[in-house]
């Protein structure tokens, strides 16, 4: 304001180009000068935490075929809550540790432990002959020995005719880890298998025709 009477008049409404700020000069078309000054300030501040809880992952629970009926948790965990699937289907109300089996077909289960966090199990494959079909077969096993064994075992069999059997150790994850298969004989007879390149651990040993299969564990322990 250049009047030397006062130091506030109202001169009007200028518009001024802002771009940085500082003391800048002003001039107009009709002769009005000065300067202004543009400046900035925070006006507040704002700061916030927060925690992040990673929580641990169950471990991944280690399943196993009895040869028989049953599949059960190798390591269970008391504090957890478990759900059974056969071929990728949950079976509504299977949540024990354990579970009795009927059907064919592929295993796994799930564990969810006190965080909510989960693991699935590698499947076993499940394969189980009917009662009908046991008392169809013209062959028998009679026993299976020495078991345990260090690698060497001999089955006991009755067959009622000459026949081509097919002999598979699957392990506890339901793998087949050895084959072979062979002609034999009608009558008694004791059939040896030479299983020493397969490592310590528990088996499951099936005999097959076409008429049906038997299964029987085994334990490897050299």
């Amino acid at each position: 304001d250049e009047d030397p009477v006062s130091q506030d008049d109202n001169l009007g409404t200028f518009a001024l180009s802002i771009s940085s700020t500082g003391s800048m000069n002003y001039s107009s078309a009709d002769g009005t000068i000065g300067n202004y000054t543009i400046g900035q300030a925070v006006n507040s501040t704002f700061n916030d935490t927060d925690t992040i809880i990673v929580n641990p992952l169950p471990a991944v629970p280690l399943i196993s075929f009895d040869g028989s009926s049953i599949i059960s948790v190798d390591n269970p965990d008391a504090m957890a809550s478990y759900q059974w699937s056969l071929d990728g289907s949950q079976l509504v109300g299977e949540t024990d540790p354990s579970l009795t089996v009927s059907t064919s077909g592929s295993y796994t289960v799930s564990v969810i432990n006190a965080f909510g966090c989960a693991a699935v199990s590698a499947p076993v494959t499940v394969i189980l002959s009917s009662i009908k079909d046991v008392a169809q077969l013209d062959w028998s096993v009679e026993e299976l020995f020495p078991n345990p064994s260090s690698g060497r075992v001999t089955l006991n069999m009755n067959l009622d005719k000459a026949i081509e059997m097919e002999f598979i150790v699957l392990d506890p994850l339901g793998r087949k880890v050895w084959q072979t298969s062979e002609f034999l004989m009608a009558g008694s007879q004791q059939h040896q298998l030479n299983l020493e390149e397969l490592s310590i651990g528990f088996y499951l040993l099936q005999v097959r025709s076409a008429a049906g299969q038997w299964t029987g564990k085994l334990v490897l322990n050299k």
